[in-house]
């Protein structure tokens, strides 16, 4: 269950101009299990407000639901209540569950100072003011309500969707926490302002199809912020960073925003690479009032000289803030405390260079203490410091099974796209190419986009694209070319491709293979960046001989048309010596290769195999091997008799 922490949260929707009114509150102190003996429905004919003091067991909960509007299984009731004062309210475990969602699934108190689960889940409540003592907000607790009023108590965890449906806020103020809230969770499709103060970091997608949005403001400090932030926000006209910035994530902020016209920058930013907005044709650049050290593009964002941030005493003040943050993260776990580390690893010479030696001395002793050997490595170097492969052992078949082409979802892929057409008739090689070519073109790359809803087939990820104008990750488009090339008869697998700080590095990436009949090898093949791999003499290869290049500083030859949705080039520098060589430690695949290997909620068909360097401890699949002769093994519908 993701969770979000929250300091004080305060939210106000008035409608029509005026503030909504209620009768004098009914008062009330109860002791657990006397509601119902207390509060008599004929307490509301001159009055919707009810004041609790005391406590509340589950059986005082179905009777509260009963006032709000809806009984035990959901079964609407004539709401007597539209507002509820349980400031000074605790709950108590006993009596019968007080809601079931399904027959399976029940809801009951779960300790004194926790806003029950969906306790309010789809009641009119229009005002509500929480428990004092509050310190968890459960999970569906008010979602759906009519709330146009909340405030929380300082220091609360707010469960997955606690907040949101047809909920009426509109303005979100809220206060430092540790990890962005969720637009999936959280769903508040009215909301037209939202607040961030301090965040340590804020994930991809975090402001995603929200239709009434209109501004996004950071007033506090950034520790990260991810790439691929915004999209199908149609109302949104203007961003602001209030505060300082310590890092960021892809190129990619803001897509499909056609309202957009400001994204302003007014601290300091020491690495900036949120340069890339499309589809906003309003927004005429980032305005940056503040400073950057350091832009992803230059041209876009040009870097402010170091003499400009030295003098101005604000950004030196912000650049402070950072390094007393920094220093705070250094030892955290997972992927925030690794970057941390990492970009503490160049702050030291940016601080000296702004007169600011003292930090720099500070931040520099404190990242010693927290250091791990490989932040200082390259990703190619801890690549070539893996252990060897080693023979398998185990008992089980690892096997790898292809469906043949006329089964009858590759069937309906093949006639619906013509895919004999776009194949053509040349050699096998020619043909995986222009599979590779089609699929790269036929969608657009967009590697923060949620899960598609539909059936992960060729024919209905194509659908949902279209249909929605959106695109998808590396993941999908490898299952759609690893889809097309089965149809054709061509035996292709799709690999997930993972760091070494697997645990940590939430980015990886996921490439096909396809088997050249002509070649009687596997052919790397990334219709992500329509990317194939070569040596000097030109021979395709296979993700692990690429890997086994590497590590012996061999020549390895990428494609000159890769490229990334036709807008910037790949280079081998890049792709291969970094991206993939960081992405190489750990290549697994699933044993089943067909149309829709995978369902919703990344339930795979088959097994998952995976290939790793021995001794490797690695969690993610049902089969670690260090093997690779059972891993790059010829598929059985190409060998010869």
């Amino acid at each position: 269950m993701k969770r979000f922490i929250f300091s004080v949260l305060a939210v106000a929707a008035v409608c029509g101009g005026t503030a909504m009114m209620y009768g004098r509150p009914k008062k009330v102190k109860v002791a657990a299990g006397q509601l119902e003996r207390l509060v008599k429905p004929s307490d509301f004919k001159k009055t919707d407000a009810l004041e609790i003091a005391g406590t509340l067991n589950n059986t005082d909960l179905i009777y509260l639901r009963r006032l709000c509007g809806r009984d035990t299984v959901g079964t609407v009731l004539p709401p007597l209540l539209k507002s509820l004062n349980i400031k000074n309210v605790k709950f108590e475990r006993s009596g019968a569950p007080y809601f079931f969602k399904t027959e399976k699934h029940e809801y009951s108190v779960s300790s004194p100072h926790t806003l029950p689960a969906a306790v309010f889940y789809q009641l009119p409540l229009e005002n509500i003011v929480l428990p004092e003592r509050l310190d968890t907000l459960g999970s569906y607790s008010l979602f759906g309500t009519h709330l146009t009023e909340l405030s929380l108590p300082g220091n609360v965890i707010v469960c997955d969707a606690a907040i949101g449906s047809d909920s009426l806020l509109t303005e979100l103020s809220l206060p430092p926490m540790a990890t962005g809230l969720s637009p999936d969770a959280y769903n508040l499709p009215n909301l037209r302002s939202i607040r961030y103060s301090d965040i340590d970091y804020l994930p991809s997608g975090s402001f995603r199809g929200m239709p009434q949005l209109e501004e996004i403001i950071f007033d506090g400090l950034i520790g990260h912020i991810d790439g691929y932030q915004i999209a199908g926000c149609p109302k949104l006209k203007r961003v602001v960073f209030n505060g300082p910035i310590m890092s960021t994530g892809g190129l990619q902020f803001a897509f499909g925003c056609p309202a957009l016209e400001e994204i302003s920058v007014n601290s300091i930013g020491v690495g900036f690479g949120l340069v890339d907005n499309d589809s906003c044709p309003r927004l005429q650049g980032i305005t940056v009032n503040g400073g950057i050290i350091s832009s992803a593009n230059t041209d876009k964002v040009p870097a402010t000289p170091l003499m400009k941030i030295k003098s101005n005493p604000q950004l030196l003040a912000d650049i402070d803030r950072l390094v007393n943050w920094q220093t705070g993260h250094l030892g955290a776990k997972g992927f925030l405390g690794r970057l941390t580390r990492s970009y503490a690893g160049n702050m030291p010479e940016i601080l000296d260079s702004l007169g600011l030696n003292e930090q720099a001395v500070r931040l520099a002793a404190a990242r010693t203490a927290y250091r791990n050997p490989d932040d200082d490595k390259t990703k190619l170097q801890l690549l070539k410091e893996a252990a060897p492969y080693a023979a398998y052992t185990g008992d089980k078949d690892l096997t790898f099974s292809y469906a043949l082409p006329s089964d009858s979802l590759l069937a309906r892929s093949r006639e619906y796209f013509n895919l004999d057409s776009i194949a053509g008739n040349g050699d096998d090689v020619s043909r995986i190419k222009n599979l590779l070519y089609w699929v790269h073109d036929l969608v657009r790359h967009d590697g923060s986009s949620s899960w598609p809803d539909c059936r992960f087939n060729l024919v209905d990820l194509h659908k949902v694209c279209q249909e929605q104008n959106r695109g998808l990750n590396c993941r999908f488009m490898a299952m759609m070319l690893t889809e097309a090339l089965l149809a054709e008869g061509i035996p292709a697998r799709y690999l997930t491709c993972q760091s070494k700080a697997y645990d940590e590095d939430s980015d990886c990436h996921v490439i096909c293979i396809a088997w050249s009949d002509s070649l009687k090898k596997w052919i790397w093949v990334d219709p992500t960046f329509a990317a194939y791999v070569t040596d000097g003499d030109g021979l395709l290869l296979h993700p692990g001989e690429v890997r086994q290049r590497l590590r012996e500083g061999l020549p390895l030859i990428l494609n000159a048309d890769a490229n990334w949705n036709h807008k910037s080039a790949q280079t081998k520098e890049y792709y291969l010596d970094e991206y993939m060589a960081k992405n190489l430690y750990v290549i697994s695949a699933n044993l089943m290769q067909q149309s829709e290997p995978e369902g919703p909620a990344d339930h795979a068909q088959g097994k998952v195999c995976a290939l790793v360097p021995e001794g490797f401890d690695f969690t993610h699949a049902h089969y670690p091997v260090s093997d690779d002769s059972i891993f790059w093994a010829p598929p059985v519908l190409a060998r010869t008799e």
